[in-house]
């Protein structure tokens, strides 16, 4: 029987194996990356790897920070994919792997793509993103630039309130577990 516990680390363990192949490629003197898809590359490779660290020394949020993780890895992986002509045919192959996995795991912890397209909006807004996470703030703003929408980042809540005593905002994403609320 699977602890609470388990069933993350399993989680991590299929992100981490699935990205292996993907990450030894990157690593060929043969295969080149060219910009911009390199900062993506070079994304996805820091999130895999906090999620190493994550499972060798696991904090008490281990379930929230894994989470946030994936969906970093899921952003940066679908970034690559929708320039996949343009890569190299070693991380042409790979790639699949990795979404499949990162896919499953989000659909077991019950965040489903359905509830990631349910937030296209008509008309661009301004989007207010706060995450204490660096790489949640980055891959946020740029997923949601690139659909048209003018993103202002803020690291902390008390950060966040002063912003929004300044400025006008459509839309406020929040990191569910912040520091400073």
């Amino acid at each position: 029987m699977e602890t609470a516990t388990e069933q993350p680390e399993q989680w991590a363990g299929r992100i981490l194996a699935s990205a292996a192949p993907l990450l030894e490629a990157v690593k060929r003197p043969t295969v080149t990356v060219e910009s911009p898809m390199n900062g993506d590359v070079e994304a996805l490779q820091d999130a895999v790897s906090r999620v190493q660290q994550l499972l060798s020394s696991p904090s008490a949020d281990f379930g929230h920070d894994l989470l946030n993780l994936i969906g970093a890895i899921r952003g940066y992986a679908e970034m690559l994919y929708e320039d996949i002509e343009l890569l190299h045919p070693a991380l042409k192959s790979a790639l699949p792997a990795l979404l499949s996995a990162v896919e499953s795991s989000q659909a077991t912890l019950d965040l489903s793509a359905s509830a990631l397209s349910a937030s296209k909006l008509e008309a661009p807004g301004v989007i207010l993103a706060v995450d204490d996470m660096p790489e949640n703030r980055e891959l946020i703003s740029r997923l949601l630039s690139r659909a048209g929408h003018t993103v202002i980042s803020a690291v902390s809540g008390e950060e966040a309130l002063e912003l929004l005593e300044t400025r006008g905002v459509d839309v406020v994403l929040l990191d569910l577990m912040m520091p400073g609320i």
